[in-house]
């Protein structure tokens, strides 16, 4: 019996190191465990993270700690949108569901801001070729939506929606958008 006290005292302590490394806790094995995810449909506030936009005339950011930064998923397409203080908002709509490495095309796009904010706004002319979103992380490692974009808009009078040219302007930016803790 007492051979067996020594393999009984590495069973026990076998047992604890594996008990302290995570054996039942969800979150030692799930790196989103302790967050809200982004649902299949209705608005998802971002709390943390940054969007920034370049137009022709300015770069600007939006800080979702600070700014109104949702993601929208539908059934077949996703929108983000981002407004702060300064009345800059940035609207982007998809044509699709998000997958993550795929490029996919966007049906509208909305950049109002910059410093000639009073006078036009950038906003696709017609819903081909608006552009492209790519993302790089979606829902998963913490991250609620990340990857970039390139527009391809026109320039309307604000208030009216009269183009004021027939250019086509690019615009383009990026996203880091985390997901929020529960």
């Amino acid at each position: 019996m007492k051979q067996l006290y020594p393999l009984f005292i590495l069973f026990a302590a076998i047992s604890l190191v594996a008990c302290h490394k995570g054996g039942n806790d969800p979150s030692a094995t799930d790196p989103n465990a302790n967050l809200l995810m982004v649902p299949d449909t209705g608005v998802y506030y971002v709390k943390s993270g940054t969007v920034s936009v370049t137009t022709p005339d300015t770069t600007f950011t939006y800080d979702a700690s600070k700014d109104f930064v949702v993601i929208y998923p539908k059934a077949n397409a996703y929108l983000i949108g981002c407004s702060n203080i300064k009345n800059q908002v940035l609207i982007l709509q998809s044509l699709g569901k998000p997958i993550i490495s795929s490029p996919d095309s966007l049906l509208y796009a909305q950049v109002i801001g910059g410093p000639n904010s009073a006078a036009y706004y950038y906003i696709n002319s017609t819903f081909t070729n608006v552009g492209a979103i790519n993302l790089t992380a979606y829902n998963t490692n913490g991250e609620a939506a990340a990857g970039t974009f390139t527009l391809n808009l026109s320039q309307a009078a604000t208030g009216t929606f009269t183009f004021l040219n027939t250019n086509v302007y690019k615009v383009t930016g990026s996203f880091d958008l985390k997901l929020s803790p529960k």
